[in-house]
């Protein structure tokens, strides 16, 4: 699309790569100079068109969202791009003056994660995205080793382990409901010794 304001080289994979969705050009060079400065790649689209276009085929880590762009409500353009499968996995954060504050819970339940105030401070808005990008990397993290954990109960050995562990725990039951009968049989008794010593004495 060539009203794209892409700042991208596809051959570039070290850094994040922040998709900034703004129709006003000056606020956006100033905020993707700023992340620039920060290690990230940055790339713009002016409207939601362009943001979908350019999420679709750049698969961005993160979106920084006017939540009033134009030519699409910035809430729609976030349930859009939640709605397909190739970037639903997208983070976004909005882009709110303090007078849109009421358009935030739409924007939540759109799938929207977090928020920023204009004027942004591109300190804040860093801080805010690597918080994003650490949480969604320990999701994945998580994610994949509950995979792997599922794939291996799978197989041969991991069945063998599960049943092992499975009579283990039948096993330690067995004991303890052993070891309280034993208590209990000697709590009988000595109420039984009690009792005899106490006849004996009348």
């Amino acid at each position: 699309n060539d009203q794209a304001l892409l700042r991208f080289d596809t051959f570039s994979t070290l850094f994040p790569l922040i998709l900034i969705v703004d129709g006003e050009r000056t606020h956006f060079e100033s905020i993707a100079q700023g992340l620039e400065k920060q290690d990230f790649r940055v790339m713009g689209a002016e409207d939601g068109q362009e943001a979908l276009y350019c999420a679709g085929l750049t698969k961005p880590d993160l979106i920084l969202l006017d939540i009033m762009p134009p030519s699409m409500d910035g809430v729609e353009l976030c349930r859009q791009l939640k709605a397909r499968n190739a970037t639903r996995d997208i983070q976004v954060i909005f882009m709110i003056e303090a007078d849109e504050a009421d358009k935030l819970p739409a924007g939540f339940e759109a799938g929207g994660v977090d928020y920023v105030f204009k004027p942004l401070r591109v300190e804040d808005v860093a801080v805010r995205i690597n918080l994003r990008l650490k949480l969604r990397g320990m999701r994945i993290e998580v994610e994949g080793h509950n995979a792997d954990s599922l794939k291996y109960r799978q197989t041969p050995a991991g069945r063998m382990e599960a049943c092992n562990i499975e009579l283990c725990d039948e096993v330690t039951g067995r004991k303890r409901a052993e070891a309280d009968l034993r208590k209990r049989d000697l709590y009988y008794r000595e109420i039984f010794h009690h009792i005899s010593d106490s006849i004996c004495l009348l």
